[in-house]
């Protein structure tokens, strides 16, 4: 995933959206998801 898309992912996640329509949003799959926000972190 793109810098942009996780930075996205997680303002969304922030703000209250499920990790399943994130991950529908973004067309990828949650452990792909769940990777790059753990990855982006460290």
């Amino acid at each position: 995933m793109a810098k942009q898309q996780i930075a996205h992912a997680r303002k969304l996640i922030e703000q209250g959206e499920g990790a399943r329509n994130v991950t529908r949003w973004l067309n990828v799959s949650r452990r792909k998801l769940c990777r790059a926000l753990t990855a982006d972190t460290q």
